[in-house]
């Protein structure tokens, strides 16, 4: 009977890359394998995995153009191992993260998707981390051990609120801004009209150019609230901040938007004050509707 292959050797194999790297190629590998094993069992004592089967996840999560023993000594090991059971079917690992983390995850979101949806949408994700087709490792698998496996689940589940919400928000949002639109159809003076129509082009320019300059952080501030209509509240509690914290991004990232939008106008225009005063007037009454249909067209 061939002897079993080290550690070492399943997880370079599995990592793949130069073709190389070998076991000599890594002093050490062996024995740091052997101990963060040691050390995953040594946590979770009622879980098994084999070696083998845990080095090849390993190998699996990682780069191959980083030096393995320096990528293996920032990794969340405990949370990894416990990922590696569950999604290799290991029913206790499955048991153990349910009975960890789904609690707080159903409250959380329920406070995004509403109360009448987060049953459901529990059910989704416990399908959706666990289950998967034949000879393929389910969600869950593809936690790297970079950061806590709570907060790896915790996104994972408002992405999902915040899709199963979008999807319920997104024709009803449209109506109320097609709606919005003729109401300033029918009140806009001639004068706005006129701008409208006149510095359509420039508008958008500027104010698309605006919102890419935007963080990503700040874009998907924006979308929460003005697509998803999340409150400053459900917002806070995304982003574990109080809400006054969320109040500011919002006011900063639409201060940010209209600042830039006024510059890049006055940049290309050559107006003269009263002009420009208008169209800038023009801009901030229709800036939360801009925004809006921005992001609805965006997430199309």
């Amino acid at each position: 009977m061939a002897p079993s292959p080290s550690l070492a050797a399943v997880f370079l194999e599995v990592l793949g890359g130069a073709s190389t790297r070998t076991e000599a190629a890594a002093p050490g590998l062996e024995a740091k394998l052997c101990a963060i094993l040691d050390a995953a069992h040594t946590a979770h004592p009622d879980i098994h995995v084999a070696g083998e089967t845990f080095a090849r996840h390993l190998g699996g999560r990682l780069s191959s153009t980083h030096e393995p023993l320096e990528v293996l000594g920032t990794l969340n090991i405990s949370d990894l191992y416990l990922a590696c059971a569950a999604a290799h079917g290991n029913g206790a690992a499955i048991a153990a993260i349910e009975r960890g983390y789904f609690s707080w995850l159903h409250a959380a979101m329920a406070r995004v998707a509403g109360d009448n949806d987060s049953s459901d949408l529990i059910q989704l994700l416990r399908q959706k981390l666990f289950a998967a087709e034949p000879d393929e490792l389910p969600k869950i698998g593809e936690y790297a051990g970079i950061g806590s496996l709570g907060a790896w689940l915790r996104v994972t589940a408002m992405r999902m609120a915040l899709n199963a919400r979008r999807g319920r928000k997104r024709e009803t949002a449209r109506v109320n801004a097609d709606d919005h639109l003729e109401g300033l159809a029918t009140h806009a003076s001639p004068e706005m009209d006129y701008l409208k129509s006149r510095y359509r082009n420039e508008f958008k320019y500027a104010f698309e150019t605006a919102v890419a300059a935007l963080s990503a952080r700040d874009r998907n501030l924006l979308r929460l609230h003005f697509i998803d209509g999340l409150n400053i509240d459900q917002i806070g509690a995304i982003h574990r901040v109080h809400r006054s914290t969320v109040a500011r991004w919002i006011a900063q990232a639409r201060e940010s938007i209209l600042l830039e939008t006024q510059r890049l106008l006055r940049e290309r225009l050559g107006l003269d004050n009263a002009d420009f005063n208008s169209l800038l007037a023009l801009v901030k009454s229709e800036l939360n509707l801009s925004i809006h249909r921005y992001l609805t067209d965006a997430a199309e």
